[in-house]
């Protein structure tokens, strides 16, 4: 994923209530929220990929939206789930 509060390399989070701040009080449903409210309002300030980092403060926003779109052709994939039944399967 091309963010910048995520590692491109190994998928690492920059968020604190997944690391210093994590308490059991969080729960999961509060982790997932705040997962998604990162991604959707990246946090240019600590980043961890300093290349989107470095497009969104300079408010380079055609680049930015231009790479993560590369990054998500090249990598996203859609598996259907469940998998659909082998049609040439006996019973």
């Amino acid at each position: 994923i091309f963010h910048p509060n995520v590692h491109f390399r190994t998928g690492d989070i920059c968020l604190d209530i997944l690391k210093k701040e994590w308490s059991p009080a969080w729960g999961l449903l509060s982790a997932c929220r705040a997962v998604l409210a990162l991604l959707s309002d990246p946090d240019a300030s600590s980043p961890l990929n300093c290349d989107a980092g470095n497009m969104l403060r300079s408010a380079d926003t055609l680049a930015y939206d231009t790479t993560a779109a590369m990054y998500t052709m090249e990598n996203a994939r859609f598996i259907a789930w469940p998998p659909p039944l082998d049609q040439d399967q006996d019973g």
